[in-house]
């Protein structure tokens, strides 16, 4: 006992109150009996806990004698608050480097300095905030009910969405089981709302994004809060990402969802101790437990455990423990439980898998010299998901102009075709463009390789049918029999060429050879096709080429091509 109370006892300050039927004042904590007729009055005993608590006492009830309360010295423990500002600042650091990374998913084409600008105003914004409405109301419900507020303690996470949230443990005790809902309540309900607010703004400012690189987001290896769910399912998979806002706003209800949990000095915990009472410490255990198995499964999470046992498993304890009025305690129940049920989500139920694959019918395509002709990349997607998507599909480097002319959504298990074509760029015989074509669901991305070659048609290599002849050669065909071409190879000596057969759609084809001594098989979905990468063609010799399809192709290019990037094109529209 502090020496400023040895020789003060409270007794005469009770005795103002409420007349003394028995004390004990020798050792901690005093108690008292009064005489009262049924219980103490409330009103009357938040004036003496007023008076008490100015004298360096705190006053509360007992659950069972209910003509009996005890005093305790008020503790007057070192001040901690250069913690809860160290913590403070490291959460402002921890949510600005969340949204930067985040950022750079979104606006994959942006430097460092602007992604930084979009995590500060898209993010670091609206997450500042949903804790500005929280603890507002958090304020006003301290106030409301005659206590002191403080400053709350954030509890920073850079790897997942930069904060978990704000708990308040407060200086002055909660006077009565209302003062305790109200102060975890009103900021829980604003958090919320201020949370689904952004989501509503977010959903308007999203677009399609451009992602150079594979996703690892939150909601990659965790799922969505229960209550986006109908919203979401048709925004993940159309547009990639959601926007900055609308992530922040996906964080706050996470945040509410955990700060729901009725334990400890979370505000669901203040919430469930205040509706029911020391009932709800029978939750407190397995919930604990089933905290610590998330945790176990999401690293991430293993945080919220180690708070809430080091804050104290068992929370706060009102000075009275009357209960608040049953219409009250049912409306504010349901809300908490909505919102506890509606943000948090420990499993993968809500997760919309978007997973694809893709490969390119032909990686290659073939253009003449210092043409500008437009080339297609026709690209075949799988989804081996479970969500209805529709990739985007960006062209990497982004210095040419490009267009998707098919862009069909695939439902689960369905496949279809995608047609990228852009104008080839101007190059010498021999020159090859390399891009890459990238294909992003939102949570998964592929990226395949494409080239253009530039060859010179010469008059030295002729593709004929019949009497025509002509480099390029282009004639029309049908599925229901074989082509058959000449290659008249008009030039002395021997050189060695390359026999190219790409397809411009989904085919598959048999080309039969004659006249030389090489084998050729079946051409499939991945073709250029070219035997042994190179033969060798003898000047003045006639080739035959017989091409059967075996499926519908809308146009295939066959190309034969010497090692000075000479040689003929002939074109067959079917």
């Amino acid at each position: 006992m502090n020496s400023r109370h040895s020789h003060y006892r409270p007794s005469h300050v009770i005795s103002r109150y409420f007349g003394i039927v028995e004390k004990q004042e020798d050792t901690f904590p005093y108690s008292y009996r009064v005489s009262v007729s049924d219980s103490i009055p409330e009103e009357e005993f938040r004036d003496l806990v007023d008076a008490l608590f100015s004298s360096g006492y705190i006053a509360f009830t007992d659950e069972v004698e209910k003509d009996k309360f005890y005093v305790v010295e008020r503790n007057m423990p070192e001040e901690r608050e250069l913690v809860r500002f160290i913590l403070f600042f490291l959460t402002i650091g921890s949510v600005l480097y969340a949204g930067t990374v985040y950022s750079g998913q979104y606006f994959s084409l942006a430097s460092a300095p602007l992604r930084f600008a979009y995590s500060a105003i898209l993010f670091f914004i609206p997450i500042y905030s949903i804790f500005l409405a929280r603890e507002a109301a958090r304020f006003l419900a301290m106030r409301r009910n005659g206590m002191e507020y403080s400053f709350p303690i954030f509890i920073p996470d850079p790897i997942f969405m930069g904060c978990f949230g704000s708990i308040c443990v407060n200086r002055s005790p909660f006077r009565n089981r209302k003062s305790m809902v109200e102060t975890g309540a009103y900021p829980l309900f604003s958090g919320f709302i201020v949370s689904l607010a952004l989501v509503a703004i977010g959903s308007v400012m999203s677009f399609t994004p451009s992602l150079a690189i594979p996703l690892k987001l939150p909601f990659t290896d965790w799922g969505y809060p229960a209550i986006l769910l109908p919203g979401i399912a048709g925004v993940v998979g159309k547009f990639g990402v959601i926007n900055p806002v609308e992530f922040a706003g996906w964080s706050g209800l996470i945040m509410s969802g955990f700060n729901a949990i009725p334990m400890g000095y979370l505000d669901g915990g203040l919430v469930w101790n205040g509706l029911i009472g020391r009932k709800i410490q029978y939750a407190h255990y397995p919930l604990l437990v089933v905290s610590i198995i998330v945790g176990l499964f999401y690293p991430e999470f293993i945080i919220l455990p180690v708070i809430i046992l080091l804050l104290g498993l068992r929370g706060p304890e009102p000075l009275t423990l009357t209960p608040p009025e049953k219409y009250y305690r049912l409306i504010v129940a349901g809300i908490s439980l909505l919102i506890l049920f509606g943000g948090a989500v420990p499993f993968h139920y809500s997760q919309p898998t978007n997973q694809f694959t893709a490969a390119m019918l032909s990686p290659l395509s073939i253009v003449e010299v210092n043409s500008s002709q437009a080339v297609n990349f026709d690209i075949i997607v799988k989804n081996t998901g479970t969500s209805t998507i529709s990739p985007t599909i960006t062209l990497s480097p982004s210095t040419t102009q490009y267009s998707v002319l098919s862009q069909p959504s695939l439902k689960p298990g369905g496949s279809g075709q995608y047609i990228m074509q852009f104008i080839s760029p101007k190059m010498d015989a021999g020159r090859t463009a390399n891009y890459s074509v990238i294909l992003s669901s939102g949570i998964e991305s592929k990226t395949l390789p494409i080239s253009v070659m530039s060859i010179s048609l010469n008059n030295g290599y002729l593709f004929g049918k019949g009497s025509q002849r002509d480099n390029p050669l282009s004639i029309n065909g049908t599925t229901s029999r074989a082509e058959k071409l000449s290659l008249f190879a008009d030039f002395n000596g021997v050189r060695n060429v390359r026999l190219y057969v790409i397809p411009t759609e989904l085919s598959n084809y048999t080309l039969t050879l004659s006249n030389i001594s090489i084998n050729a098989s079946e051409g499939t979905i991945g073709s250029p096709y070219f035997t042994f990468n190179s033969f060798q063609l003898a000047g003045g010799s006639v080739i035959s080429l017989s091409i059967l399809p075996t499926t519908n192709p809308v146009r295939l290019g066959v190309f034969i091509i010497d090692q000075d990037y000479r040689g003929a094109a002939a074109y067959i529209n079917y």
